[in-house]
């Protein structure tokens, strides 16, 4: 695997050994033109605060890469006390919500690195998202009314300021059951200058890093995958719970490569009957049309009955709930 920008700086950040570190830095830094390097690479370099003041000493763009850093390290700040602020309003009316996305993997990082925070996300358990929205709305945050609980997984929110912050219900996308993840996935906690977060465990970040991640290569997941105590059975529970694809399985593979150590295998395997159908439902109707995607299902699901699809679905999706003693509380 041939490596790119950003994984040369992964490298130098996350190399325990410091001499080594060092000397991956120098190797990239000989060849690199700082002025014209690709976003993903600019992201990862603020990881190596704390890191490589030293090793910049006698480099003519040292004020711009301590510039980089100094700016995430700004804008982070910003987003932790948006953040911090919702939480306490949520707090207040009895909801923990959990810290996802960017903001989840910032409060990973190894020592002063710093993973820039792209987005700001809350997970909320979806019994609680409309207390939630409410008690949001009131403090000055714009809300759509009503959400689309057995379609959408996630809501944005905006306020005066101009900031936005996603509200999900769903940590791994499709299908509804996923719901119960808020109480069911393993939380830890976080510490941000004062202020404690609820995040998710790190298998589940990790889960979560390489279902969103649209390249092969996902700085999230790596950052995760090599400065985390994944535990690897947890992970694999989580990144099987809606089935395992071939593009989930090269990323890990591809991970696996870059990071040089044993990261377990993942094999495929199909959804269950009750998340096919979903995800069906989701990608075909639309192309298909009700009729034939009735029969659609009928073919390839064994569903008896479709003449009321969605309630049909409903009443599966429920059964399913009931099945692993969680109650969803479709609409």
């Amino acid at each position: 695997m041939s490596a790119t920008g950003e994984q040369h700086v992964l490298g130098a950040a996350f190399i325990d050994d410091a001499d080594t570190a060092r000397a991956c830095w120098r190797r990239w830094r000989a060849e690199a033109d700082i002025e014209a390097l690709d976003f993903e690479t600019i992201s990862t370099i603020p990881l190596l605060n704390g890191r490589f003041e030293n090793w910049i000493e006698d480099d003519p763009q040292k004020p711009l890469l301590l510039g980089i850093s100094k700016r995430e390290w700004s804008r982070n700040h910003i987003h932790f006390r948006i953040l911090e602020r919702a939480v306490e309003v949520l707090r207040r009316a009895g909801i923990e919500p959990t810290l996802t996305g960017a903001a989840g993997s910032a409060l990973s990082a190894p020592g002063r690195g710093i993973f820039p925070i792209s987005g700001l996300e809350l997970l909320i358990p979806r019994d609680r998202v409309s207390e939630a929205l409410h008690e949001l709305r009131d403090s000055g945050w714009q809300a759509p009314e009503g959400p689309r609980f057995g379609v959408a997984s996630s809501v944005n929110l905006t306020n005066a300021q101009g900031d936005q912050c996603l509200i999900r219900w769903r940590l791994l996308t499709d299908p509804p059951e996923v719901s119960c993840e808020a109480r069911a996935m393993t939380h830890a906690t976080a510490h941000w200058q004062g202020s404690t977060f609820s995040i998710p465990s790190p298998a589940w970040q990790l889960a979560d890093a390489l279902r969103r991640s649209r390249e092969p290569f996902s700085t999230a997941a790596a950052l995760i995958a090599l400065k985390c105590p994944v535990d690897w059975q947890e992970f694999r529970r989580a990144i099987e719970y809606r089935g395992v694809d071939e593009q989930i399985v090269a990323r890990l593979e591809y991970l696996r490569g870059f990071a040089g150590f044993g990261i377990p295998p993942l094999q495929m395997h199909k959804p269950s009957k009750l998340r096919g159908i979903y995800r069906d439902y989701k990608r075909s109707k639309q192309q298909l049309g009700t009729q034939t995607f009735r029969t659609y299902l009928r073919l390839r699901w064994d569903v008896a009955s479709t003449a009321e699809l969605a309630p049909s679905l409903g009443r599966i999706l429920q059964s399913e709930a009931r099945r692993v003693g969680v109650s969803l509380g479709l609409r």
